[in-house]
């Protein structure tokens, strides 16, 4: 099959949820023997020099990058308030970019073209002139708008408050729009897809879990390091600094006052210096880390502090894949099919969250009997290879709305 896969980014370096999800799914559908075309935005924010890129970006499928220039600008923001567009999807926008595309889609005549997300959705017109008969489908990493929805009910500044909610409004109507244009969405879990539905959304859809490539197997990690616990994720996504601000606020200090000597190491791509500032005697601040899968293993339980987003958080699989322990809020582990106590610990409360890690602080055995069981789960559910045959399938048994 000849697959056109279409992302907002560059999916490298692997540091974050979104470059794993795309990049694991490009390289399985070539592993697949599918003959594939990545077609990625090269965008100011995720600049990516391809000439530094690995082998698989040369060798495996063929890339071809469109320069796009998406940075938020004040002007044109505050012009988008007296439309209707989408200011999170109008960014991505660009006429050179769609005449690219269109040369690129006549050239390939794919038999299946792969948004990841909604953020190229703008470009499906170009794709429906280029290629009739190609199935379109997306890959929906998260329910966008509800992140920003999310963020808007804990924002304190009521005028940010009102923006995000502005922002999630428009991003919802253009989200189920584009979605019922399609023929086909493949939500990352049950509970998205419930969510997509409630909203509109009536294109036919297959529940496809974020999956994994698994190179070499680790064993649960056997004597986990005592009282040191861990943080990763990219801080220039705000549901991440949200979540940390709130860790480090709310949780942290009431874990050092029953235990001074606990240990909290945090990493992070493009890490504000305010965090920084905050490292102490208990409190390691490692700032962007080469090796994520070696930091899981080496300090501890992961904690997942999320309060906003959507989706599935591709660092609880790799902890899980990785045998380390976990303790999250629900809205960090929704959509993964986890049990509470058996693959890792929930807690939604600031008193919860720190009494999760006095617990697991204390008794390292039970650190290890969760991350036995969630490295076992993760094994057996979240292999990206099982997911894209069946997406393939699936896709077999779909049409394309152009040739009906």
């Amino acid at each position: 099959m000849k697959i056109l896969q279409l992302a907002n980014r560059i999916p490298w370096p692997l540091k974050d949820g979104g470059a794993i999800g795309i990049y694991n799914l490009a390289c399985s559908y070539a592993e697949a023997g599918h003959e594939l075309t990545l077609f990625c935005l090269n965008t100011v924010k995720h600049h990516i020099d391809t000439s530094t890129l690995p082998s698989p970006f040369h060798t495996a499928f063929r890339l071809v990058e469109a320069p796009v220039d998406n940075r938020v600008r004040l002007l044109p923001a505050l012009a988008n308030l007296f439309s209707n567009d989408s200011y999170n999807i109008s960014r991505f926008w660009s006429e050179s970019v769609a005449q690219q595309l269109q040369a690129l889609t006549e050239a390939v005549e794919p038999d299946l073209v792969h948004f990841d997300g909604p953020f190229m959705l703008p470009y499906l017109k170009v794709i429906r002139k280029a290629a009739p008969n190609a199935r379109c489908i997306m890959r929906a990493h998260n329910v966008e708008h509800l992140i920003w929805e999310r963020m808007a009910a804990s924002c304190n500044s009521a005028l940010k408050a009102w923006y995000f909610r502005l922002l999630a409004r428009r991003l919802k109507a253009y989200e189920i729009e584009g979605i019922n244009l399609l023929d086909g969405f493949l939500p990352i879990s049950d509970i998205d897809l419930q969510s997509f539905r409630k909203f509109g959304v009536t294109t036919p859809a297959l529940v496809s879990p974020a999956g994994l490539q698994f190179g070499e197997v680790l064993p649960p990690i056997p004597t986990p390091q005592a009282g040191s616990f861990s943080f990763i994720g990219s801080l220039d996504w705000q549901p991440n600094t949200e979540a940390l601000d709130w860790l480090l606020a709310e949780v942290w200090p009431q874990v050092v006052t029953h235990f001074p000597h606990f240990q909290l190491h945090i990493a992070g791509r493009n890490m504000p210096k305010r965090y920084f500032d905050l490292a102490s005697t208990n409190i390691h601040v490692h700032g962007e880390v080469a090796d994520s899968q070696a930091f899981l293993r080496n300090h501890g339980p992961l904690l997942v502090p999320l309060l906003s987003g959507s989706g599935v958080r591709i660092k609880i699989l790799e902890a899980l894949a990785a045998g380390q322990a976990i303790i999250s809020t629900k809205t960090g582990a929704e959509g993964l099919s986890l049990q509470p106590n058996t693959h890792l610990l929930l807690a939604d409360t600031a008193e919860s969250f720190a009494r999760a890690i006095l617990d697991l602080g204390q008794h390292p055995e039970r650190c290890f009997q969760l991350g036995k069981n969630g490295q076992q789960l993760v094994f057996n559910t979240y292999s990206q290879h099982a997911q894209t045959e069946q997406i393939i399938q699936w896709v077999k048994g779909i049409e394309a709305k152009n040739a009906q």
